[in-house]
């Protein structure tokens, strides 16, 4: 079963919305090569994803219950 975007709450909406841009993040973290991975750069991204996620599950999580 699909909901339109539109017919979704606005908790609903605020819960999509983020998932699919972290979902989106981490493809990119993924899509990266051993070597890129290893330099500091991408290091920083990836602990930078990590944080944001992480802060961001309160979020989800209070979207949830209303």
């Amino acid at each position: 079963m699909t909901t339109k975007f539109e017919e979704l709450c606005n908790e609903d909406k605020i819960l999509v919305f983020f998932k699919k841009l972290l979902n989106e993040w981490n493809q990119e973290l993924d899509e990266m090569t051993e070597l890129e991975k290893r330099t500091v750069k991408e290091k920083s991204m990836v602990a930078t994803f990590k944080q944001c996620a992480r802060y961001l599950s309160r979020l989800f999580e209070f979207c949830r219950k209303k």
